[in-house]
């Protein structure tokens, strides 16, 4: 994961599956890019079927259920 400027907009880049993923923000603000890095990971994810791990029960509802 990392996120680099050239010229005046971001980029990010990083590896998904063995597969490099590197794709321009298309915007001049680092956090709106961090965010677009963030969310098209997400989107890789949920259309491979990866979901996001379930927070445990805990024990007295575990137990009462």
């Amino acid at each position: 994961m990392s996120i680099y400027k050239r010229n005046e907009v971001w980029w990010y880049e990083f590896e998904f599956r063995g597969h490099r993923v590197r794709e321009s923000t298309g915007s001049n603000s680092k956090a709106l890019a961090i965010k677009a890095e963030r969310n098209r990971r997400r989107e890789l994810e949920s259309a491979n079927g990866i979901r996001t791990a379930r927070r445990p029960v805990p024990f007295p509802t575990a137990a009462r259920e």
